[in-house]
């Protein structure tokens, strides 16, 4: 099931959904600092060894997901 597009023309999409929730992460300083909307997607850069799979762990344990990609 392969599907060749464009580089520069979009899928078609017939609604776009409303980013307009707040990802509430449970983190005081991720949700002041890194503020994200539900359905979005973040990036957490970081040197070697500075905690980001602590962080990305900590995410997924306090959400209310039942799926979390990786």
């Amino acid at each position: 099931m392969l599907q060749i597009w464009p580089v520069r023309q979009m899928r078609p999409v017939v609604e776009k959904l409303a980013a307009n929730h707040q990802l509430l992460a449970g983190q005081r300083l991720l949700d002041s600092l890194f503020p994200c909307v539900q359905g979005g997607t973040t990036a957490i850069p970081g040197a070697f060894a500075c905690g980001k799979t602590v962080i990305s762990q900590s995410l997924s344990k306090f959400l209310k997901r039942d799926t979390i990609v990786w």
